[in-house]
This record gives structure tokens, C-alpha cells and sequence, in this order.
């Protein structure tokens, strides 16, 4: 067997091309819910962050033929106020006969992550492994957190223990509202994503899933906290709910992303379909759902891990669920 060659993938319309036919060959995106073609233009052609770094992916060549695949998104995050590019890895894939050209790319990655911060979020079992042994920072559990709305709420009392949402704010289902972010009242001693509007309007755009925004605006526009949402349709079988897969406060207490949870708890059908339930999820150093008048809690499985450069390795770090590709 003649020899393969790992290279940086150079986009062009013919790059595209050539690079969609492989993709659709050796499968779906994993949700299944759009186009190759539309997920490879909102990673690369509509992120506000494709300047942050010029890496889009390897992919691994025999003959001429592209046989191995290893997408990168850039993408950024802030230490100390501090915008810092990173990339997300995505879709580690090769032809049957060319399995270690997943290894090479792997490589590849990790030499890039003493460079540049990468995040993966959906690798496979024997990846994880593997990316453990690379020194990746392992983040793979998560406390989620199960709230009853509407009757159920009232039945159990908890429909009382929500706080209202401050009086100088309001809220908003409609990103368009928003007209800036207000500035931290917190500290900004840890890693945590890069938030402004383009990054969450491209966030919330994904051809992947259909996400549902809830904000607290000042009278200026000013965005001051924000749930993202998903529809979680197996939370006891048939009742239907809402998954915060992100949340965030200008503010260093949690009470105005509570108050936003606590409208959802009240007003189930505020994101127009009703829902009966609840979940949000926090990493171990994430306290922001403890004090919420949850009706159940408990652990579950994820997979986050992080390549860190050395300047970061000892910085905490705010996780939450709607990182890597994972909602992209």
C-alpha cells in the first residue's frame, strides 16, 4: 500500500466539493437534521470567529483521494477580558482500510493544542480514551437538575420558591431586542466562552437544532442573562420539556438566570409549545443550580475534554453544555 499524506485542508468551491463527497459517503451528520453542506457553511462561511484562526481541517490523502477527515471550527474564548482563539474538533473520520489516518489527525491536533486551545465534546469511547493519555483536561460528569412547571409546580409547592426577575429588567424571546451585553459585575478569573452578539446569534442559528432564546434586557437593550434551550422530548417517557444547554449572568449571583427559569416554571407554553418539565445541568464547579427549587437531581455522563497551552493549564475553567460541536 502506497503511502498517505495528512495536509491542512485548503478551502475553495472545489476543496468544498470534493470534501462533501466524502463526507456524504461515509455518513449523516449525527443528528441527522441537515445538510453536510449547510453544517460545513455555518462552521466556516457565518462564524464570527473564522478570523481567530485559519486551521479548517485536516484531511489525510492516498492517490490523490481524500481517505481521512478531521474537522476544526474556530472558535473563541475569553481569559481575564481577553479574547483567545481556540478551535473546536468535529468529525474524526477515514475509510475502513485507512484507520490510522484517524490516529494521524489526532496527532496533529494535539501538537496544535499546545498551541491553541481545542475542545472536543463528541468523541467516541476509545477517543476519549486516548485524549486522557494526551493530558486533556477531562470533564465528564455533570449534576442535571429536574424542574416541574406549570401544575406540576403547584402540586409540589415549588412554584412559590422562584425569585422574580429584577425590575429594571425584562424579558425578551427575541435576540433582534438585544442591543449590546452588559458589562461583568463578576470576576473574569477563569476560561469561559467569548460572548457577544454575533457568537450568539451564530450559536443560536445552527442548521442542527432548533434552539429557543429567553433573556433579561435593561431599558438601553443591555443583555444582562440568557438561557439557551433545547427540546428534550424523553424526560419521563411522553411528558415533553425544555434542556438549558447554556446559561449566563452579567452578574455574579444566579438569581436573574433563576428568575428567567422560574418564567418557564410559571408560563410553561412561554416558548409557545407546552412543556411539563425542566432540566438544566451544571459541571462540579458550577454552583449556579444548587440553590434552585429543584424536584430531583442526579449525575450523568458527558464528554468534555479540553487541550490546554500551557499559559492555561492551571486556570480554572466554567464549562457548560453547549461548547464544542456538540450544538453545532
Amino acid at each position: 500500500m502506497s503511502q498517505t499524506h495528512l495536509q491542512d485542508y485548503q478551502d475553495s468551491p472545489a476543496a468544498r466539493v470534493e470534501l462533501l463527497d466524502f463526507l456524504n459517503r461515509t455518513g449523516h451528520p449525527p443528528a441527522g437534521t441537515c445538510s453536510w453542506e449547510a453544517r460545513l457553511s455555518h462552521w466556516w462561511d457565518q462564524n464570527p470567529h473564522a478570523s481567530q484562526h485559519p486551521l479548517r481541517s485536516y484531511i489525510v490523502r492516498h492517490e490523490g483521494r481524500i481517505v481521512g477527515y478531521g474537522g476544526t471550527i474556530p472558535s473563541s474564548y475569553s481569559v481575564q477580558g481577553q479574547r483567545i482563539p481556540s478551535l473546536y474538533a468535529t468529525t474524526l473520520r477515514a475509510d475502513a482500510e485507512f484507520h490510522r489516518a484517524g490516529i494521524q489527525m489526532l496527532m496533529r491536533l494535539r501538537s496544535l493544542g499546545r498551541e491553541v486551545m481545542v475542545t472536543h465534546t463528541t468523541p467516541i469511547p476509545k477517543l476519549q480514551e486516548l485524549l486522557i493519555r494526551m493530558g486533556a483536561r477531562a470533564e465528564t460528569s455533570v449534576r442535571r437538575y429536574l424542574f416541574p412547571t406549570g401544575l406540576g409546580a403547584r402540586l409540589t409547592g415549588k412554584h412559590q420558591l422562584w425569585p422574580k426577575l429584577d425590575s429594571s429588567l425584562r424579558l425578551t424571546l427575541n435576540l433582534d431586542e438585544v442591543k449590546s451585553i452588559a458589562p461583568l459585575s463578576r470576576p473574569q478569573n477563569r476560561i469561559e466562552k467569548w460572548l457577544c452578539l454575533d457568537s450568539l446569534r451564530w450559536q443560536l442559528n445552527t442548521p442542527m437544532y432548533n434552539f429557543r432564546f429567553l433573556g433579561a434586557i435593561d431599558d438601553t437593550g443591555a443583555l444582562h442573562a440568557y438561557l439557551i434551550l433545547h427540546d428534550r422530548t424523553r424526560i419521563f417517557r411522553y411528558l415533553k420539556g425544555w434542556d438549558v444547554v447554556e446559561a449566563w449572568t452579567a452578574h455574579e449571583t444566579p438569581e436573574s438566570m433563576h428568575a428567567l427559569l422560574g418564567s418557564l416554571v410559571h408560563r410553561p407554553a412561554l416558548l409557545g409549545p407546552q412543556r411539563h418539565w425542566l432540566t438544566t445541568t451544571a459541571f462540579p464547579d458550577d454552583d449556579a443550580w444548587k440553590s434552585a427549587p429543584s424536584l430531583a437531581s442526579r449525575q450523568q455522563a458527558v464528554c468534555h475534554f479540553f487541550m490546554l497551552p500551557a499559559p492555561l493549564k492551571e486556570l480554572s475553567k466554567h464549562t457548560v453544555m453547549a461548547e464544542g460541536d456538540l450544538v453545532l
